[in-house]
């Protein structure tokens, strides 16, 4: 490795590791400030998603888990509206194939006025996603969008009932980074 490759490198590990120590105390301050949080899969809020076919069981279970673990920490509120939380937390249960059959029948009125029309047609979908849990947690903007993710991780059986080891491991650094941030407030 050359020199010049050598500093390079330097340089960046340093950049990552001083954007590392500024966000941190960073994200403790929004973890602390936030009361309210709203959970819903990475297709959207389970409202909006009762008929979307990507959204499994699996997710479904994931964000009533997830919302359970939350009432039973008491460190934050759920909010019914996602207009009202702070943070937002994003599940999707792990799945290497996901497959959806479906068949759909349709009646329309005939505009002559006879008997209506009728169909019946035929969908399928299949999607490929990760195998590991995924939870990731973010701050909203003032616009109300999502910002970027403030803590993302993926695990395998991460959002299973009852250890939920995801959230856990959540709730385990925002606790340590209130203790952290405690420590050096006077």
């Amino acid at each position: 490795m050359n020199c010049g490759t050598r500093l390079g490198l330097t340089v960046l590990s340093m950049c990552a590791y001083g954007f590392a120590q500024k966000k941190d105390p960073e994200m403790a301050k929004i973890f602390a400030a936030s009361q309210y949080v709203f959970v819903e899969t990475i297709y959207g809020p389970l409202e909006t998603t009762t008929l979307d076919s990507r959204v499994s069981p699996e997710d479904r279970r994931a964000v009533f888990n997830v919302e359970d673990a939350v009432r039973s920490w008491g460190r934050y509120r759920l909010t019914l509206n996602r207009g009202d939380a702070e943070l937002v937390f994003v599940v999707r249960k792990g799945q290497l194939l996901a497959a959806n059959i479906g068949i759909k029948i349709s009646g329309v009125p005939n505009p002559r006025g006879g008997p209506s029309q009728r169909g019946t047609s035929g969908e399928a979908s299949a999607e490929v996603g990760p195998a590991h849990d995924l939870l990731v947690v973010y701050a909203k903007n003032p616009d109300g969008s999502l910002g970027g993710p403030l803590w993302n991780r993926t695990l395998d059986h991460g959002l299973d009932a009852p250890g939920l080891p995801l959230f856990k491991k959540f709730k385990d650094e925002v606790e340590a980074s209130s203790k952290t941030q405690t420590k050096k407030t006077p």
